[in-house]
């Protein structure tokens, strides 16, 4: 559950993401973007680091595996293929979390909301408008 909750979480700030660097980013919301096709957005704005998006990427192929096989929990490898875009953070994590596969995902899981959270920041603090359709 955890896990689905975080998605819609890092869903719900790529659209913020989205809306600070788009003119119209509304639209994206508006028109049902998929979440895979915001994340190509970002990308292509370069607006969340590669590793953030590969962790990204890896949690929406992760909660899509859940979603469509009943009674299925996130296990080790599911932690691990988030976090391993996250590289020496996940690893300091592996080792403080090693008994506790609950605690490392939520540890991990913020790992992925920090790349998301500070790549939003960075943008509302910068000042610069939105540069894409004006």
């Amino acid at each position: 559950m955890i896990l689905l909750r975080a998605h819609l979480l890092v869903e719900h700030y790529m659209e913020r993401l989205l809306c600070l660097y788009l003119r119209r980013g509304d639209k994206v919301i508006k028109h049902r973007f998929t979440f895979a096709q915001k994340l190509v957005l970002i990308e292509g704005l370069d607006a969340v680091s590669d590793k953030g998006c590969q962790a990204i990427s890896a949690l929406n192929n992760v909660r899509n595996a859940m979603v469509h096989k009943m009674e299925r929990e996130v296990e080790s490898s599911d932690i691990d293929v988030i976090g391993r875009p996250l590289g020496s953070d996940f690893t300091s994590l592996k080792a403080c979390y090693a008994n506790n596969p609950h605690d490392l995902l939520c540890a991990t899981l913020n790992l992925v909301f920090r790349e998301i959270c500070c790549a939003i920041f960075a943008r509302e603090a910068s000042g610069q408008p939105k540069p894409v359709g004006e």
